[in-house]
């Protein structure tokens, strides 16, 4: 099982790049990356700060991808 997250993914529904939204929060796109490939751990705070910068809940971010290592 992977936790990833969808950031960029809703980050562009919404019309913004994950630059876009590293830069508004002073987050690293890197970290934005990582956080999407499951390959950093995120805080609820951060994923709070995210959806609320995006108009979501941070449930709504979060990918749970079964049978993956």
């Amino acid at each position: 099982m992977a936790i990833r997250t969808r950031i960029t993914q809703m980050a562009r529904q919404r019309g913004l790049t994950a630059a876009e939204v590293g830069q508004r929060l002073h987050l690293y796109r890197s970290n934005l990356s990582a956080m999407d490939a499951g390959k950093r751990a995120v805080s609820l705070r951060t994923l709070a700060r995210i959806g609320e910068l995006l108009g979501c809940s941070p449930a709504d971010l979060i990918e749970i991808v079964w049978g993956s290592e």
